[in-house]
Formats: C-alpha cells, sequence, structure tokens
C-alpha cells in the first residue's frame, strides 16, 4: 500500500500537534491524571493515524453503509489539534489579563472564590475547541445526509429563440476518493440523468484518489451516452496536483470531451452555442 508523501506530511503533522497539546493538557490537571490525558491522547492520534492510512482502501468497502465516515475522524482529529494549540496562545493572555484585574480587585467576601489560573486557562482554552466541533459535526451530517440536486432556471432578454429550453447539467469539486466513493458518483449521475439533460459540464477536482480511476471510469461510461451533447470537462488544480495525465486518459476513453484553453461549437434545436 502506498500511503503517499503528502499523507506521511500529515500524520507526522498530528504526531507534533498531538504531543505539544497533550503536553498542555498535563499541565492544567492534577500530576495524578496526567497519565489518563496522555494514554488517551495516544490511543486517539493512533486511530486518527490508522485513519489517514486506511484511506487507501476505501474505495474497496464502499459496499458498507457509512464507511467513509470512518475515514473521517483521521481530519476531525488534527483540525481540533490546530485549533487547540491556537487557543493556548489566547488563553494565556486571557489569564493574563484576569490576574491583573483580580489583583486590582478587592478579594470576595462571604466565602466567596476566586476562579483558580488553572481552572480559567482550561475553560478558555477549550470553548474555540468545542465551538468549532460542533460546527464541524453539523457540517459533516449535512454533507454525509445526501445528495442535493438543486434547479435553476436561466433567462437572458436576447437568447435565440431556438436556444430555449436547453438543459445543462453541471457537477464540480466532487474529489473522488476516502470520503466521496464511486457509488456517490452513480447517484450523483443517476439524478442528472432523470432530468434529461442535454449535456453535463464537469468543472474539475473531479478525482482525488487515481487507484480509483478504473471504478470512476466504468460509472461515467454508464451514463455518457444518457446526454445527447456529450460530457464536457475542464481540468482543475487538483488534476495537475494528483497525476492529469491518467485522468485525461481515463476521461477521452470514456468518450467525455476535455476543453483545454479552447471552445467548441455545439447545435441545438437548429442553432448553436459554444461551450
Amino acid at each position: 500500500m502506498r500511503i503517499g508523501t503528502f499523507t506521511i506530511m500529515v500524520i507526522s503533522l498530528l504526531f507534533l500537534l498531538a504531543t505539544l497539546n497533550a503536553a498542555w493538557l498535563g499541565r492544567l490537571v492534577r500530576p495524578g491524571r496526567r497519565r489518563k490525558i496522555y494514554l488517551a491522547y495516544a490511543v486517539l492520534t493512533l486511530l486518527a493515524v490508522a485513519a489517514f492510512a486506511g484511506m487507501r482502501f476505501a474505495g474497496e468497502y464502499e459496499w458498507i453503509g457509512g464507511i467513509t465516515g470512518v475515514f473521517y475522524f483521521g481530519s476531525f482529529w488534527t483540525v481540533l489539534q490546530l485549533l487547540l494549540l491556537a487557543a493556548w496562545p489566547v488563553s494565556k493572555l486571557a489569564a493574563m489579563l484576569q490576574k491583573k484585574l483580580d489583583a486590582g480587585s478587592n478579594p470576595p467576601v462571604n466565602g466567596g472564590e476566586v476562579l483558580s489560573r488553572r481552572s480559567f486557562i482550561t475553560q478558555a482554552a477549550l470553548l474555540p475547541p468545542a465551538a468549532m466541533t460542533g460546527i464541524n459535526a453539523v457540517g459533516l451530517l449535512d454533507a454525509e445526509l445526501g445528495i442535493v440536486l438543486r434547479r435553476m432556471d436561466m433567462a437572458y432578454a436576447d437568447l435565440p429563440q431556438n436556444l430555449h429550453g436547453l438543459k445543462i447539467a453541471h457537477i464540480t469539486d466532487v474529489h473522488i476518493g476516502p470520503y466521496v466513493s464511486v457509488a456517490d458518483l452513480k447517484k450523483m449521475l443517476e439524478l442528472l440523468r432523470r432530468e434529461t439533460p442535454d449535456l453535463l459540464t464537469i468543472t474539475g477536482d473531479f478525482v482525488d484518489d487515481l487507484s480509483m480511476l478504473p471504478a470512476v471510469a466504468k460509472a461515467l461510461q454508464a451514463y455518457v451516452a444518457a446526454f445527447p451533447l456529450g460530457v464536457w470537462f475542464c481540468m482543475g488544480n487538483h488534476e495537475y496536483i494528483r497525476g492529469a495525465a491518467p485522468i485525461r486518459k481515463m476521461l477521452q476513453d470514456c468518450g467525455v470531451n476535455i476543453l483545454d484553453n479552447r471552445s467548441s461549437r455545439l447545435s441545438f434545436n437548429g442553432g448553436s452555442f459554444y461551450v
């Protein structure tokens, strides 16, 4: 299994972030609890690393419902570590300010308690990551619950009469890989086919995992004929990052038209237009 340079870099960064954050958290708890913090961090970080490494197998098990959701943990844990690391200096400044304010105020009376520096840092440091974790969780659920088809009616005052009723399907930034499976692509194509569009446009960032190209090709070939004016593709930055040559060959073998700094004239209902 080839993990890839990018994945190795992310895993290395994750280990560094987790080590720093575990050390910070360890200073905020009683000495007797530090071992538990370190152990929990080690286990969760190893699980995140396993999630990153296991992305290469995602396509093989896409038939298992929700399997791709497992691989989100690697990204989730990494983002959480970044948020925690950013929270520490902010919390430190807040604690210094709180300490200065407490020094200039009168001590509490009637048995009141002063918020300890350790408690303040702990609470202040955990608030931003907790808030962002909730936001990310909502976004993840929204993305995983289903594919949404949006219909848009476009009106132009000077549109030639013979182009009225032209229906164009558009998908973009699918990023087929560990988080978006070939099964998801098939669902998208089937939804579009039922709308009976005249042509399909795909505007880049289509495939992230090159090992899935054969399965993507098989899915595309089954639907190319459903679009009378063809399927049209333009390259995105991820195509060049992942490997433009094999993606280009796969698309061309499927009968997909690739536009590179050029246009193409198509006929429709006695008229014509350019893509």
